[in-house]
């Protein structure tokens, strides 16, 4: 649930609906979210849904998963989410039927992103990754680093930057103050204030 937050934290102020900067107001998926399997589609959906719930009218997301037919999923993104949950062969599917559109995305997520590559996505993942538009933002996640997400690295990225977290805490964590705000529709001028502060 941890490793949710922080992948849902950093583009949730971002869409179109709460970023009073944006000129084109055409909604887009801003972010995609890739899963190895559905259990953990199903756990990264239901995070977003509680990190959101006070931004439900302007955060709206999408699972997809193999569960569901095409009707139906092209149903869900027929409603243009800006988050879409899924696993790379369900995303890519609807990239390639043209129902899930990634010309603005703005994020990739990669969670788990160790284990991808070892359900066989192999080629999912080269087909989104020739889809994604230039200047996305990808963030992976991975408990462990090994080859698989090496060649992930050179799908995505460019100039990588490596955060390893240590599970050691020393003095200088308990310094760590963490707060929180909540959301309503009316703060939205404050998310973007706090996004475009210097």
């Amino acid at each position: 649930m941890c490793c949710t937050a922080c992948l849902d934290t950093p583009f949730t102020p971002l869409t179109p609906e709460t970023d009073p900067s944006k000129t084109d107001q055409t909604p887009f998926t801003a972010a995609l979210i890739l899963v190895p399997t559905r259990e953990l589609a199903d756990q990264v959906f239901k995070a977003i849904e509680q990190f959101s719930a006070f931004c439900a009218k302007d955060i709206h997301a999408a699972k997809l998963t193999e569960n569901l037919s095409d009707a139906v999923q092209r149903s869900l993104l027929a409603n243009v989410p800006d988050i879409v949950v899924s696993t790379p062969a369900r995303a890519w599917h609807s990239v390639n039927s043209s129902a899930l559109s990634l010309d603005k995305l703005q994020y990739l997520v990669l969670d788990e992103a160790d284990l991808v590559l070892s359900y066989g996505y192999d080629e999912d993942m080269e087909n989104v990754s020739r889809s994604l538009p230039k200047g996305v933002q990808t963030i992976m996640m991975s408990a462990t680093l090994s080859a698989e997400l090496d060649k992930l690295k050179g799908m995505f990225c460019r100039n990588p930057t490596l955060l390893d977290l240590k599970e050691e805490f020393g003095a200088e964590d308990e310094k760590l103050t963490q707060f929180y705000v909540k959301y309503v529709a009316a703060d939205s001028v404050l998310s973007w204030v706090i996004a475009n502060r210097e």
